[in-house]
């Protein structure tokens, strides 16, 4: 069992206790006015609770999740918040003026910095203390071996949940726009790259979009840094997935995957080598490159047929590899090849629409590769 401290962010209190009992004491409560993302239309921050539960367990530790943009008025209201909650013992933040309004304000409350914006320089890092940063959730883009932090700071890696790739204080959804406080949580399909479901949630503090997959470190963990703590985001699941996770995180084991419980693909992120910033689109314009693209799908709304675009001459008995987007590969010899009125062809010439017989899993903006090359 790993001795790691964990630290979970989570939006409703009334799930503290029955982590306690798992052994947990660090929590990460968000707040919906001053977090990005919160998952619900409900306010689940309850003061009363909280403070109830620090009295009953002298160890827990309490933080709140503010990480949005502020402007004046905000850093107003947080102002208030902090003034009647003393009981916290942290604060999570990505907002520079708010940084220095606590330490200035506030010297007792610990401030841990969210590096979503990613610090490429010790400067950077040495500034984010010198402003009264104690901790730091270090940036999901930061590759194993480039995790260096100043002594002063605390490090916390991102080791399990949903990856926000892009927020805006600007509200985007028309159907929300009439209400500044109202709430929209849909998924958006990615059109060019079928089977990839991307979250918006758009709450008071803006809109906040995140990737298709989760990140998950888990069957990494005997390769990050032992000096780090783990941090869990636990915004989008139940109690009882949270409770799993948290047991094969306290007891990891080689290659273990969460996959299997949880709906949503889960991947390392840009965690390793940034290999995962080589989006399908890149790949793909590299692969046209090649000289052993011999065609692209480009419609597969019939029941039996695709049509391909052919890229250079396909005749029959072509042997040939279909790769999907999602990296689905199949692999066929082209027996017979059809002109769109259903008559059979001798060659698909350059440029010219064929048909095919359908391949399952093979969608829209799939490659057609020749076989026995070497890519």
């Amino acid at each position: 069992m790993t001795t790691k401290k964990i630290h979970i962010i989570i939006w409703n209190p009334h799930h503290i206790e029955p982590l306690i009992k798992m052994g947990l004491t660090h929590f990460i409560i968000m707040h919906p006015t001053f977090c990005v993302g919160y998952p619900e239309k409900t306010n689940y921050f309850d003061e009363e609770t909280l403070k109830n539960l620090k009295n009953k367990y002298p160890k827990l530790s309490i933080a709140v999740l503010a990480d949005r943009l502020y402007h004046q008025e905000h850093l107003d209201t947080l102002d208030m918040f902090l003034t009647h909650n003393t009981y916290l013992d942290s604060i999570h933040i990505q907002d520079l003026g708010a940084l220095r309004k606590i330490n200035k304000q506030y010297p007792s409350l610990k401030c841990c910095w969210i590096d979503s914006f990613m610090s490429m320089n010790h400067l950077s890092l040495e500034t984010i203390s010198h402003f009264g940063a104690s901790s730091i959730v270090l940036s999901h883009q930061l590759p194993l071996n480039a995790i260096k932090i100043p002594q002063t700071l605390k490090g916390l890696v991102y080791v399990q949940g949903p990856i926000l790739i892009q927020y805006a204080k600007r509200r985007y959804f028309e159907e929300a726009n009439l209400d500044k406080d109202s709430h929209f949580d849909g998924l958006a399909d990615d059109k060019e790259l079928p089977g990839r479901a991307f979250r918006f949630i758009q709450s008071e503090a803006g809109t906040a979009m995140y990737a298709h997959f989760d990140r998950s470190l888990l069957s990494l963990y005997d390769k990050l840094d032992q000096t780090l703590d783990w941090l869990i985001d636990a915004r989008f699941y139940t109690l009882d997935q949270l409770k799993i996770i948290l047991n094969a995180y306290k007891n990891p084991k080689p290659n273990q995957t969460l996959q299997p419980l949880l709906e949503t693909p889960q991947r390392p992120g840009f965690f390793l080598a940034n290999k995962t910033n080589n989006d399908w689109r890149n790949q793909k314009m590299g692969l046209k490159a090649s000289s052993h693209i011999i065609g692209e799908v480009i419609s597969t709304a019939d029941e039996d047929w695709m049509i391909i675009e052919s890229l250079k001459p396909i005749k029959p008995n072509t042997k040939a590899s279909f790769i999907s987007p999602i990296q689905i590969k199949q692999k066929r010899c082209l027996d017979e090849i059809y002109a769109l009125d259903g008559s059979k062809l001798i060659a698909g010439h350059n440029q010219t629409l064929i048909k095919l017989k359908k391949i399952k899993h093979i969608t829209e903006k799939s490659l057609v590769i020749l076989e026995n090359s070497s890519e």
